[in-house]
């Protein structure tokens, strides 16, 4: 099994300029530094919006082929957090890293898009605006009081085996 660790939340610095938010070199520096033991990883990030009802998470992506220094800020993400903060016009971002945990030398980036698929679909459960596209097509399917069933009470039996299942 490969065992992932969570870094974060590190806080996310965007500036103000007059035609609205972006974010610039000195911004991304100071990032980097707050968290240098993760920038050449590669993994899986959650770039959420945290405000006083806790976090949301709004992308996530996956650096299997760069680290993260060079995916997490390239100019196509960038734009995608920024229309994320446009979307909830509240909010401070924050940025959490789920990096892959290197083994004789190599990053196993077949295991990299199977956690990113799974977070996504996480996040988007969580969150219905995720910027993110692939990977966010609701199943269909439920299990009453279990999964995915609607409001009310569920059920003695659906109880235990959400319980069992560990949902």
């Amino acid at each position: 099994m490969v065992m992932f660790d969570v870094f974060g939340p590190y806080d996310v610095p965007v500036s103000q300029a007059p035609r609205g938010l972006f974010f610039d070199a000195p911004d991304i520096e100071r990032f980097w530094r707050q968290c240098p033991e993760i920038a050449e990883r590669r993994g899986c990030y959650v770039f959420a919006l945290r405000s006083a009802r806790g976090a949301t998470p709004s992308y996530v992506g996956k650096a299997a082929v760069q680290t993260f220094e060079a995916e997490v800020f390239s100019a196509d993400k960038q734009n995608k957090y920024i229309e994320a903060l446009v979307q909830r016009e509240r909010g401070r971002p924050e940025m959490y890293f789920v990096p892959c945990p290197v083994a004789r030398g190599r990053v196993n980036e077949s295991v990299i898009r199977e956690v990113e698929t799974f977070l996504i679909r996480l996040a988007a459960a969580i969150n219905p605006s995720l910027i993110n596209v692939h990977g966010t097509t609701p199943d269909a399917w439920a299990i009453k009081g279990a999964l995915r069933g609607g409001p009310g009470k569920p059920s003695a039996a659906a109880a235990a085996f959400k319980q069992v299942m560990g949902l």
